[in-house]
């Protein structure tokens, strides 16, 4: 995994509103790459907001994201949403990922979950399809 970009940004209207924080409010915003025999295999985009915590320093952004809630949160991850879907890749995407523009790839648009039900991070992430097989692990029915 690599650090492409880390830093604060003001969150939009719509990311604010899902992620339960005040429209503007800063948020960590991180661009991470991971490859896989050398090739890359995907990029995301992490949004954690920063709304009523109180940073001592730059958190660590090269540590797991999940690692990264349980520190800022004082608790671990309980639950993701996760939304699938595709683009077509513009010219910043195309360059994380090293793949053409305009080239379709499959997306998740992801929401972290606490345990007592705040939303704590937002993540786009974009993966090169053929590389590693994707599914999804779904409950079973319950029994009688």
């Amino acid at each position: 995994m690599e650090v492409l970009e880390a830093g604060i940004t003001a969150l939009d209207a719509d990311t604010a509103a899902e992620l339960g924080v005040v429209p503007g409010s800063n948020a960590l915003r991180t661009v991470k790459r991971w490859r896989g025999s050398g090739r890359v295999v995907m990029a995301a985009v992490d949004l954690v907001p920063l709304q009523g915590l109180e940073l001592r320093s730059f958190p660590d952004s090269s540590v797991s994201l999940f690692d990264l809630i349980a520190e800022l949160f004082g608790a671990p991850l309980e639950w993701e949403i996760c939304v699938p879907g595709a683009v077509r890749l513009d010219k910043v995407t195309a360059g994380w990922l090293e793949h053409p523009v305009g080239e379709a790839v499959m997306t998740l648009e992801l929401l972290g979950i606490s345990r007592d039900g705040r939303a704590v991070y937002k993540a786009f992430e974009h993966h090169i399809p053929g590389i590693v097989r994707s599914g999804f692990v779904r409950p079973g029915v319950p029994g009688p």
